[in-house]
C-alpha cells in the first residue's frame, strides 16, 4: 500500500484509532481540562463517521467530510437513542460503544478484501452524478465490467443492460 490513498488510509485509520484512545482515556480518568473538551468535541462529531465514510473511499473531499460529520452526529444520536430505550444509559458506556464503531470502520477501511467499490471507479467524483448525454464525450450507451464476471456488457443511459 504504497500509494497515495493507501497512505491516506493508514493516515486516517491511526487518527481515528488514537482519537478514541486519547479521548477514552481523557474521559474514563475524568480528567477535567480543555484537552478533554477538544478531544471529545473532535472525536464525536468526525471519528465515528468518518470511519464508516472512509470505508466508502469517496474521491469527493468536501462529501466526504459532510458525510462524515453527519454521520458521526447520527451514530452519536443512534447510540444514545437505543441505551436509553434500553435503560441503561451511561455517558462511558456510549463513549465505549462509539469507540468501538470509530475502531471497526477504521481497521474495515486498511482490508483490501472490502474494496469491492472498486468495480465503480467513478463512484464519488461530480462526472458520475451528471447524466451520460451531460458529459462531453459520453454516448447514450457506455461499455462496462461486470463486476462479478468481469465479462463486459452495454448499459443504457437509463440503466438497464442492453
Amino acid at each position: 500500500m504504497r500509494t497515495a490513498a493507501g497512505r491516506a488510509a493508514w493516515l486516517w485509520a491511526v487518527a481515528i484509532i488514537g482519537s478514541a484512545v486519547i479521548t477514552g482515556l481523557l474521559t474514563l480518568a475524568d480528567l477535567r481540562s480543555p484537552v478533554r473538551v477538544v478531544s471529545a468535541l473532535w472525536f464525536l462529531l468526525v471519528c465515528p463517521g468518518m470511519a464508516v465514510v472512509r470505508v466508502l473511499r469517496l474521491r469527493d473531499t468536501v462529501a466526504e467530510w459532510t458525510l462524515a460529520i453527519a454521520l458521526s452526529l447520527g451514530l452519536d444520536a443512534l447510540v444514545a437513542e437505543a441505551m436509553l430505550y434500553a435503560g441503561v444509559w451511561s455517558p462511558a458506556s456510549a463513549l465505549l460503544v462509539l469507540m468501538g464503531i470509530s475502531t471497526a470502520g477504521a481497521v474495515l477501511q486498511l482490508l483490501p478484501s472490502v474494496v469491492a467499490i472498486r468495480a465503480w471507479p467513478e463512484l464519488g467524483t461530480a462526472a458520475a452524478s451528471s447524466p451520460p448525454a451531460a458529459r462531453p464525450g459520453a454516448s447514450a450507451t457506455r461499455r462496462a465490467a461486470d463486476h462479478r464476471s468481469g465479462e463486459p456488457f452495454e448499459v443504457r443511459s437509463d440503466g438497464g443492460a442492453v
